[in-house]
């Protein structure tokens, strides 16, 4: 995989780090991947993986939740380029290159978000829309 994490905001606003399909941590900890300089950023707070064709983000249990457009995650999302990943203070935006397998559409009536909590799987999809696909997304990692 091939793609961009840009820091948009926060203390590495305008650095770009690259996705090539490795998993990524991103917290306070001096030994993550990324390190962030802020209080309100968990030690291990969140981690960006491959699995399969998706992308995932995967809160780690952090204290102030990882939030993706806006919307904050509990477990575990998929990501899609141009999605905006907010850490803290920091936020980044997710860029893959147009070439890149991770980077595909999928039909409207396909389309689902899959976020795993504690005791259930949430997905949005349309309205009365059976829920019988998770996307290749499987609850066990």
């Amino acid at each position: 995989m091939n793609g961009l994490l840009h820091a948009i905001t926060g203390p590495l606003a305008g650095q770009k780090f690259p996705l090539d399909g490795r998993p990524l941590i991103i917290g306070r900890d001096p030994d993550c991947h990324i390190v962030l300089d802020d209080p309100t950023v968990s030690h291990r707070h969140v981690r960006l993986a491959c699995q399969g064709i998706q992308l995932i983000v995967e809160d780690l249990g952090s204290k102030n939740k990882t939030k993706v457009n806006g919307k904050p995650i509990f477990k575990t999302r998929v990501l899609k380029s141009g999605d905006l990943v907010q850490i803290g203070d920091s936020r980044f935006h997710l860029e893959f290159e147009e070439d890149d397998p991770f980077e595909f559409e999928l039909l409207e009536d396909e389309a689902s978000v899959v976020e795993d909590t504690a005791d259930s799987t949430l997905t949005d999809r349309p309205e009365g829309e059976a829920d019988h696909d998770t996307g290749g997304f499987s609850r066990d990692h």
